[in-house]
Parts: structure tokens; C-alpha cells; sequence
């Protein structure tokens, strides 16, 4: 046991990342409904990019992009006039999701910068960027080509690339894209597109979620020896985080029944939340847990559009519509740390509270 706790120690200081909590949004169920999700982002990212476009910032975005693929500013400083290609054609009928082309005013050298966006996952054509650079090289010096996977999983093709090709590649996940995009322009014209960069960053956020995984698995291996890394897979197959959830909400169900054996509690969705109500209610509570197993949160539910005075006397606030119930949510209270001390004493009593005010 002892060697367990020293293990459990050290895994605590290591640099485990923890998923973020994001705000809702609708763009996520959007951008789930559209079939060309890649065209999608390619066109986001270009109309960052362009100069052109009704953003109001000028090359700004364009510029902290090169910022963040490493482009000397030399090569571009005192340029002005980009061009930003979508979907630009090729031989064999192959297109680059992104090119941006400029001609130096002076020395009238041309300059390209070649993007492939993978952020819908989809699989390597054959010598694909090659072909790419083979063709654009013929008019333009190429400076980078920039691979966009969607997660760390996964690495632009190079094997059986020139040398020379190799080192032109700069790979982007999204948490690079939404480090680029955390540049915002503060000029009054540009609010438009702030909100437009935090609304994409969220998107991005939601997808580089599982990237969060890789990094804690490469942040273990690094850091743990064999057989501290054997224990830890040992201890996850001893306990999964599904059957300490069901273990943990039966405590709290013996807890309530000794309270009031009136009270109903049901389990919901395999266990994701239970429900907690009397038999004769106007609302119900509904109680969560966190995914990482972090923290509890209390909800509260009802069919009814007549009881908000009782509700907000409680503390919660309208939070929306779903399945025709009427949610409501405390964003400061009813939040319990997991592990807790006093085995949920003040998680049962809040209920037992604001159950009182249900019937």
C-alpha cells in the first residue's frame, strides 16, 4: 500500500493535463451536421488569412500565423499584397486546401506557402505533397508546407520525401491553431472578428479533446519506470471509473434512505447522472459527475414553467430547454469535491434541503 501511495504521488506531479471545461455553444452541433468539414475549416483559415476579407485586420492574422509556423519575418515583413487560394488546382486534378502566394516589390522573388488541412481525418494520398510542391515549385519558391492533422496521433508522410522537401514540412495541431488564434487584434473594428476567433477556438478545443489523452500517456511513459507504469495498469483494471460511479452514488442513495426512505433516487444513462425526487414533486434534482470524477454538480429539473420564484430562491438560474424540461443550474453553490472527508455529509444535506421545497 505504501508503495502504492508513493506512486500515486508522483503521478500527482507530473504535468497530467486536465480537459478543460468549455462554454456552450451551438457551433459544435453545427459544424457535426456538415458534410465537407474539411472545405469548412480550409475556408475559416483562409479567411483569416486574406487580407481581403471583412475581418477589418489587414494582414494581422496572416502575420501571427507565419509567426507561428517560424517564417523568417524577413521573407514577408514588407510585403502587402498576398494572395489566398482555396482548394487551388493542380495536374492530375489534385487540389491544395490552402496556397498563399506573394511577390517580393523589389527583387520580385515569388513566394509560396502550402497548407494541407487533415482536421477531418482523412487518410494520405499517394506522394500527395510531392506532387504539391513539385507543381507549385515551378513559378514559386515553396517556404513551408504546413500539415494539419487533428490529432498527435498522427504525422505528415515524409519517408519517402526529398531531404529537402523534409525540411520545409511544419506540422499544426489544433492547439497550435488555437495558440494562433489566441492573437487577438484590439482595434475597435476587429470585435467582430474576436468573437469570430473565440467561437473557432472553442471548436477547435472540442476536437483537440482527446489530444489531451496522448499527452498524459506520453507524459506517463516519459516519466514512470516499467513497473510503476505496471501498477498503474493494474489499479485501472482493479477498478474502471464506471463501477467506482455506480459505488459511489449507491453510498449516496444509502445515505439519503436513512434520511427519508421516501426518497426515489434513479440511475440515468449508464450511470452518467441520477435522478432524486419524492414521489409527489414539483421538481426533481438531478446529480452529476464530473468525468474525471472530480467534483459532483446538483441540477435542477422540471416540466413546469411555474415555479422559478421557489427555484431561484434556491440559488439556481434558468439554463435552457431540453426534451421539454426546464433546467437550472448554480454556477457558485452545489459543486462537491470528490474525494470529500465527510463522506458527502453536505452533498446529502443540500438535498435533503432543497428537496423540501420539491413537493
Amino acid at each position: 500500500m505504501q508503495n502504492i501511495k508513493e506512486l500515486l504521488g508522483k503521478v500527482n506531479s507530473l504535468a497530467i493535463k486536465k480537459v478543460e471545461q468549455l462554454p456552450y455553444s451551438i457551433l459544435p452541433y453545427l459544424y457535426d451536421r456538415i458534410s465537407t468539414k474539411e472545405l469548412l475549416h480550409s475556408e475559416i483559415i483562409a479567411s483569416l488569412l486574406d487580407s481581403e476579407s471583412d475581418h477589418n485586420c489587414g494582414n494581422f492574422f496572416l502575420f501571427t500565423f507565419f509567426k507561428q509556423i517560424e517564417l523568417k519575418e524577413s521573407l514577408y515583413a514588407n510585403e502587402t499584397n498576398f494572395k489566398i487560394d482555396v482548394e487551388f488546382g493542380i495536374e492530375d486534378q489534385r487540389r491544395i486546401d490552402i496556397l498563399i502566394t506573394w511577390e517580393d516589390k523589389i527583387t520580385k522573388k515569388k513566394s509560396a506557402i502550402i497548407i494541407e488541412n487533415k482536421l477531418n481525418d482523412a487518410t494520405d494520398q499517394k506522394d500527395q505533397l510531392k506532387d504539391y510542391y513539385t507543381s507549385i515549385y515551378k513559378e514559386y519558391e515553396v517556404l513551408k508546407i504546413v500539415y494539419i492533422p487533428r490529432d498527435q496521433k498522427k504525422y505528415a508522410p515524409s519517408e519517402k520525401l526529398d531531404k529537402d522537401i523534409r525540411k520545409l514540412i511544419c506540422v499544426l495541431y489544433p492547439k497550435d491553431l488555437i495558440k494562433w488564434l489566441s492573437n487577438l487584434p484590439m482595434n475597435e473594428e476587429a470585435k467582430d472578428a474576436r468573437g469570430s476567433c473565440i467561437n473557432y477556438s472553442n471548436i477547435l478545443k472540442y476536437m483537440n479533446i482527446k489530444n489531451h489523452n496522448m499527452d498524459n500517456a506520453n507524459e506517463l511513459l516519459n516519466k514512470l519506470s516499467n513497473e510503476e507504469i505496471k501498477v498503474l495498469v493494474s489499479l485501472y483494471n482493479t477498478v474502471k471509473i464506471d463501477d467506482l460511479k455506480v459505488a459511489v452514488f449507491a453510498q449516496i442513495k444509502e445515505s439519503l434512505k436513512k434520511e427519508n426512505e421516501n426518497i426515489k433516487i434513479e440511475a440515468k444513462e449508464k450511470n452518467k447522472y441520477v435522478e432524486i425526487y419524492f414521489e409527489e414533486y414539483k421538481f426533481w434534482i438531478e446529480l452529476y459527475f464530473y468525468f474525471d470524477l472530480s467534483y459532483f454538480t446538483l441540477w435542477i429539473a422540471t416540466n413546469e414553467s411555474d415555479i422559478n420564484p421557489t427555484i431561484n430562491n434556491l440559488g439556481f438560474k434558468y439554463h435552457g430547454l431540453e426534451k421539454k424540461y426546464h433546467y437550472y443550474k448554480n454556477e457558485n453553490f452545489h459543486i462537491y469535491k470528490f474525494p470529500s472527508d465527510d463522506k458527502y455529509k453536505k452533498l446529502v444535506d443540500d438535498i435533503l434541503d432543497i428537496l423540501k421545497l420539491s413537493t
